[in-house]
């Protein structure tokens, strides 16, 4: 485990484009994320699209003692840091999987997707 400005460098990616980057770290998305905007916001500057893997909620953030909403919440500021920085989501699709499956209201309800982002500059596409 390592963070990404490192994997970058090991590989000599510092500078290079990133045209897809893949995030299916089971659960360390966000820990991923914070430390991306907060500490190297310019490397996701080279990312022309990312595939980002949301997570079962109750079942990968239990170990940080967060509650549900506090863990959404966080989500939904990770989600408004993409979109801010240039990312617009283009794909979402729920994993079928029945372990990221609740029943709600006698409905089974997916509680995790992969959803597909990509970079959009402002006047390419107007």
């Amino acid at each position: 485990v390592d963070r990404y400005n490192n994997i970058l460098e090991m590989l000599g990616h510092t500078n290079s484009t990133i045209d897809y980057l893949k995030i299916d770290i089971e659960g360390s998305e966000l820990d991923f994320f914070r430390d991306a905007f907060t500490n190297f916001p310019q490397l996701l500057k080279n990312v022309k699209q990312i595939l980002l893997e949301i997570h079962n909620i109750e079942h990968i953030y239990w170990h940080t003692g967060n509650s549900r909403n506090t863990t959404l919440n966080d989500y939904w500021q990770i989600l408004q840091l993409l979109n801010c920085h240039g990312f617009r989501l283009i794909h979402s699709e729920m994993i079928d999987l029945a372990q990221y499956q609740v029943q709600v209201n006698g409905k089974t309800r997916g509680t995790s997707y992969i959803t597909t982002w990509i970079t959009w500059t402002y006047g390419d596409n107007e």
